[in-house]
């Protein structure tokens, strides 16, 4: 009775670790992400042209623009941040946020409401070292209660 017992604990536990692991989702630009809240697809990623633009990156450092478009699946209005979409990449142990504003006309300010059912389609521009060609760019599902869900990254290179 002790051995079924603890298989069925342990069946259980193994449930219920499956149940609440984190998914790591790898998309290409173009390619439609589910999160949990949100549709998301990167449509583009491409060097700025600086010119008429009031950021100067740091020397060595170049920024880089990435049009999205996000659709809003809940039943209510909800803003996304500076905190929603990062970029990653191998030179750097950490996460880079967007830049908020930098004078690209494209640019999307945040925060950026989007009505329930509705999607924006905008540029968030980063800053990034020069020689960084390929970088993912990163959203994950976050709950209310500090609990992670799944990490969506679209793979992007973007050359010199």
């Amino acid at each position: 009775m002790k051995k079924v017992l603890c298989v069925a604990m342990l069946a259980v536990l193994a449930l219920l670790s499956a149940c609440s692991s984190q998914k790591k989702i790898t998309l290409q630009p173009g390619e439609l992400g589910h999160a949990y809240y949100y549709d998301f697809k990167v449509n583009d990623a491409y060097v700025v042209d600086q010119e008429n633009i009031n950021y100067v990156p740091a020397e060595g450092n170049r920024l880089i623009a990435i049009d999205l478009t996000v659709t809003n699946t809940l039943e209510a209005e909800f803003s996304m941040t500076v905190d929603d979409f990062f970029i990653v990449h191998k030179k750097y142990d950490g996460i880079i946020q967007a830049i908020d504003p930098c004078g690209y006309e494209k640019q999307i300010t945040l925060p950026y409401p989007i009505p329930a059912g509705q999607s924006v389609t905008g540029v968030l521009v980063f800053e990034l070292p020069a020689d960084v060609q390929q970088f993912h760019v990163d959203t994950m599902d976050f709950f209310g209660n500090k609990k992670l869900g799944n990490l969506y990254m679209v793979e992007c290179d973007i050359g010199y």
